[in-house]
């Protein structure tokens, strides 16, 4: 049987690609090609495909859907269409999440023959995390930062307002630098200090907060790489600020009376869709998870028996890099930590200090945030002790790999959160 590869004759637009390919089937009447060789008989044609992501760069370990389609003619049912080598449907998306610059092929085989039918290639970079604090006497910030678990110390220019309060941190203009937001309690205004590396850009006035709305969380609730903030009414409903620009918009409002017993306890992308999801707890210590697609609840689930009220969520965060976050409980007493991978109580692991069991740190440090400062893809732990001091906890999922002590910082000045900056 005549079999090989051929370009076919549907028209081609630009990232879109068209081929043919041989393979087991009844004949075919196609006319000889360009240079005369008699008609392949048995064919299977691809008439349209293409591939595409929303970008080309994205921060390591990051979410990316990679989206593709696949059209054929005839004789292709043992075609098999692969993505980055994975088998895949001939139309279909995925979430991926590179550490490292990467290329996905979308090819086609059928028998001995392949054909690639286009390729997405994403480079990666890293971002570091450092500290942010504030001065409880005048009010003055100031970032400490890190690098290889060594940290220094650096002052933002400011000018004093007592009436400014820290809002969040966050990547509200894109630009892969965390930005910091602050309250004027006393006008009900956001302001927007831009930051790139360190360094103070434009101040931006984003708009006022309506009366009685409280912060909720933030995050990446639509997918486009930008923080969004997510508020309460005073009635319990949700409202957000996309990309923090301040219009309040309706948010997972299913129409009912919201029942003020839940409430929201984070955000985190726990189906690894690329779009972050609610966490919510009640009064009683239940979970539950809001699954998100925008500003539209696309499922909802209660991963597990309830902890009990001792025990209380710290924060999200994604520990082994498989692009689930997961949920980072501690106990009240001892200080005991738990993890619920994908945020379901089935996958809870327990972490230790030195992984021996029953080593807690001490109740005289605070877990006071996550980020990934060893820059290894995987969330780590930040704790405070009550003396200022500051020490990170390196993990691998749940397992605990060093404990490094990063910078003592007086007691006067507050913890206010991590900034993260484009390596």
């Amino acid at each position: 049987m005549h079999r090989r590869l051929f370009a076919g004759s549907a028209a081609v637009a630009a990232g879109v690609f068209a081929a043919t390919l041989a393979v087991v089937g009844p004949a075919a009447a196609i006319p000889p090609d360009h240079d005369g060789d008699p008609p392949p008989t048995n064919v299977c044609e691809v008439t349209n495909s293409g591939i595409s992501a929303p970008t080309s760069r994205v921060e390591s370990g990051r979410p990316v859907t990679i989206k593709w389609f696949v059209s054929f003619g005839n004789y292709c049912s043992t075609a098999k269409v692969r993505v980055g080598g994975q088998l895949v449907a001939k139309t279909g998306t995925m979430v991926v999440r590179p550490t490292g610059n990467v290329s996905y092929h979308l090819t086609v085989q059928a028998n001995s023959s392949t054909i690639s039918l286009g390729t997405v290639s994403i480079q990666t970079y890293q971002r570091h995390s450092d500290l942010l604090t504030q001065s409880l006497g005048d009010r003055q910030p100031r970032i400490t930062t890190v690098r290889d678990l060594v940290a220094g110390t650096e002052k933002l220019p400011y000018n004093s307002n007592p009436g400014l309060d820290f809002l969040a941190s966050g990547d509200f203009n894109g630009d892969s630098n965390d930005d910091i937001a602050w309250f004027d309690s006393g006008t009900g205004q956001v302001t927007v200090w831009q930051m790139s590396n360190g360094q103070r850009g434009q101040i931006v006035g984003m708009g006022s907060v309506t009366a009685g709305n409280r912060l909720q969380a933030t995050g990446d609730f639509n997918g486009n790489k930008i923080t969004d903030l997510l508020w309460r009414t005073t009635t319990g409903h949700l409202r957000v600020w996309w990309d923090g620009q301040p219009v309040d918009q309706p948010f997972d409002d299913t129409g009912g009376t919201p029942n003020l017993d839940w409430q929201v306890a984070g955000s985190g992308d726990f189906d690894a869709d690329g779009y972050d999801d609610v966490l919510w707890r009640y009064v009683d210590g239940s979970v539950a998870i809001h699954y998100m697609r925008g500003a539209q609840r696309i499922g909802q689930g209660y991963p597990g028996s309830a902890y009990p009220t001792e025990w209380a969520i710290k924060k999200v965060a994604d520990f082994d890099a498989d692009g689930y976050d997961d949920i980072l409980w501690r106990r009240y007493h001892d200080g005991a930590l738990a993890i619920w991978n994908h945020g379901l109580a089935q996958l809870a692991a327990y972490p230790t200090r030195n992984n021996v069991p029953g080593s807690n740190m001490s109740l005289a440090y605070e877990l006071v945030g996550t980020a990934d400062f060893n820059l290894d893809g995987k969330a780590d732990i930040l704790w405070r002790h009550v003396n200022g001091r500051f020490a990170i906890w390196c993990m691998d999922g749940a397992q605990f790999g060093r404990e490094n002590t990063i910078v003592a910082v007086e007691s006067t000045w507050d913890y206010l959160g991590i900034l993260h900056s484009k390596a």
